[in-house]
């Protein structure tokens, strides 16, 4: 719309200041030969006036159209690289999830695959052996079903199921500590007012699951019978919660990356105390999770002393 609007400006101004130039010409003209009293004279200059008037508006046209095409081609392509570098990134993103999902269903299939066929093999198993095969496939199957639910997890989140209300993050807290019966002594809730009230405008629901992931997380990479702290703060507007490990820690080259699906570090695929083998999915869920809560989810860590992770959330 502005372009057209500018192009029939420039042209109207050409063609006005075109034809002024001829108009005097042509009277500039006209005086010259009046002297001879000759119609056929004045006749012929007018046309030819005319016709050259005609000419230069032409030329003037095609010029501009160029301009405005050229312009108008260059404006579109820039537009169109930029609008479509989303989509490419999402594409990118999604053949990567694609090819590290294959990767992780595939090395569990294969374990069962081969326990099995040596249990085939095996005519004289014994019960023992057998039992240990099925425990193992049993185990395989188990660590698929948790990816699986994960995965579903992170494609069906979203803002429209993710209703919020106040919430008292202290009680909630607590609540997630009790999930983890086996390591409840281990986890120590603290606050910096004992008095004041920690509610935030959560989903109930989410946040628990995000604390579930941090503080597992926690538990997984911390040295034996350390604790695990979570200390609720208030900042203006927000809500702070700290969830703090002592253990090997993050290293700086991995921490831009820990949020990624299915990125592993170099030292929590080294081992760690927590028997259960991740996928890398939980970190990136959680961060799902803080989105959809218009909150947000920092780290930091000193390796080989401990790992905090930083949630703000809105009163």
């Amino acid at each position: 719309m502005s372009v057209s609007l500018l192009f029939s400006i420039v042209i109207f101004g050409t063609a006005i200041n075109e034809t002024r130039q001829r108009l005097i010409g042509f009277e500039e003209g006209i005086y010259h030969y009046a002297e001879t009293n000759t119609t056929a004279k004045h006749l012929d200059l007018r046309n030819q006036e005319l016709n050259t008037t005609a000419r230069n508006m032409a030329e003037s046209l095609v010029y501009m159209n160029l301009l405005v095409l050229a312009a108008g081609g260059l404006g579109a392509y820039f537009l169109a690289r930029r609008t479509l570098r989303p989509i490419s990134e999402a594409l990118a993103a999604q053949q990567r999830f694609t090819s590290d999902a294959s990767h992780e269903f595939r090395t569990p299939l294969a374990n069962m695959k081969m326990e099995l066929e040596l249990a085939l093999r095996d005519q004289h198993m014994s019960k023992k052996d057998m039992a240990a095969t099925m425990e193992s496939t049993l185990e395989e199957i188990n660590s698929l079903t948790e990816l699986t639910s994960v995965l579903l997890a992170l494609a069906a989140k979203d803002e429209q199921n993710n209703v919020v209300e106040k919430t008292s993050i202290s009680q909630l807290l607590h609540r997630t500590r009790e999930r983890f019966s086996a390591d409840t002594s281990r986890i120590h809730i603290t606050q910096r007012s004992a008095t004041s009230r920690y509610n935030a405008t959560i989903n109930p629901a989410s946040m628990m699951e995000i604390f579930t992931i941090i503080i597992d997380n926690a538990l997984k990479y911390s040295y034996p019978n350390t604790p695990i702290t979570l200390h609720l703060q208030r900042r203006p507007g927000r809500i702070v919660v700290q969830i703090t490990n002592k253990g090997k820690g993050i290293a700086a080259k991995d921490i831009p990356h820990i949020f990624t699906r299915f990125y592993q570090s170099d030292s929590s695929r080294s081992g760690h105390t927590h028997p259960t083998r991740g996928y890398g999915l939980g970190l990136a869920l959680a961060q799902k999770l803080v989105k959809l809560n218009r909150s947000t989810i920092s780290v930091q860590s000193k390796p080989g002393e401990s790992t905090t992770f930083t949630l703000s959330l809105p009163q």
